[in-house]
């Protein structure tokens, strides 16, 4: 009999730090295909920042064979007003061309329709060029439907630049708006406060140690929110300089009730550096009451940190 086919055996995996460099000469590989070469500028660092900073701007996952890179898919999250809800959106899915027809790109693409149906989204999209008629046949096969009758809008360069000095002068008036704990009494806010670490418990009771930071963050916030919580995941924290509001890329991971802010870790140990961030975080927010829960912990009491400004 003849041997198995060693392309027929393919793994995927989520993308790590030491993975920028790949993903980079898979985009350049890509954008080779598609005939984009010229527009593909990104850096194997650009990657590393936007797919492993704090927080991720967008995930990445790999396809290999053999430990061999052969395939990946990026994605981020976008939101639907109708739905109410967020929906995946994938940026790019590419399968190097002498593995294709292997179930690769099918199988990538399911991947990320479970992660989808995981988290709850509204939706999963995605654009096609329009000659690429391979890729539109294999995209009606998977069930997917074009979107005809909507156009693509675009603001690049010296046009984005001049309607961003118009929201810099928009936005020097912008005033903090009181925020719902200031409505709170101490007692009530101190209810909440409980709730919120009892629900990190049992996180921490039935996932344990060990999960990236943002495993933990995904299901706390469908903890909270199963036990009637408004929960706002990845709040961004401007800075106001001279009557100025500076957008930033701070981030809270999580506001709950518009009262308390929870920042989630997964690190050997809490450090002072993470409690100075989270108080700089109260700051500049205008909350008074903060959590670290560190879940890389034994004992989930060890890796609790309550901060108040």
């Amino acid at each position: 009999a003849a041997p198995p086919d060693p392309r027929l055996s393919f793994v995927l995996r989520d993308a790590t730090p030491g993975d920028a460099p790949i993903i980079a000469g898979l985009v350049k590989a890509l954008a080779e295909y598609e005939e984009l070469a010229h527009e593909a500028n990104a850096t194997a660092d650009d990657f590393h920042a936007a797919l492993f900073g704090t927080p991720p701007r967008a995930y990445a996952m790999l396809a290999e064979i053999d430990d061999k890179p052969v395939g990946f898919a990026l994605w981020f999250y976008n939101f639907s007003t109708f739905l109410g809800r967020q929906g995946l959106y994938v940026e790019d899915v590419y399968v190097d061309p002498d593995h294709r027809g292997l179930g690769i790109g099918r199988a990538l693409f399911a991947a990320l329709a479970a992660r989808a149906v995981a988290e709850q989204c509204g939706r999963m999209e995605w654009w096609v060029l329009d000659w690429n008629e391979p890729a539109r046949r294999f995209y009606r096969a998977l069930g997917a439907e074009p979107m005809s009758e909507w156009t693509v809008q675009r603001l690049s360069g010296a046009s984005l630049e001049a309607l961003a000095q118009r929201g810099t002068a928009i936005n020097s008036t912008f005033k903090h708006q009181e925020h719902q704990e200031d409505k709170l009494s101490p007692e009530e806010l101190d209810r909440l406060a409980h709730i919120v670490v009892d629900a990190g418990l049992t996180v921490h009771r039935k996932l344990g140690p060990g999960l990236l930071e943002s495993a933990y963050e995904h299901c706390l916030a469908q903890e909270l929110l199963s036990r009637g919580l408004s929960v706002r995941r990845q709040v961004a924290v401007p800075i106001v300089y001279q009557d100025t509001r500076l957008d930033t890329a701070y981030r809270l991971d999580m506001v709950i009730e518009d009262s308390i802010v929870l920042e989630i870790k997964a690190v050997d140990a809490l450090t002072r550096l993470h409690e100075a961030q989270i108080l700089t975080y109260l700051k500049l927010s205008h909350y008074r009451l903060g959590f670290l829960m560190n879940f890389n912990v034994t004992m989930f009491k060890q890796g609790i940190r309550r901060l108040i400004v």
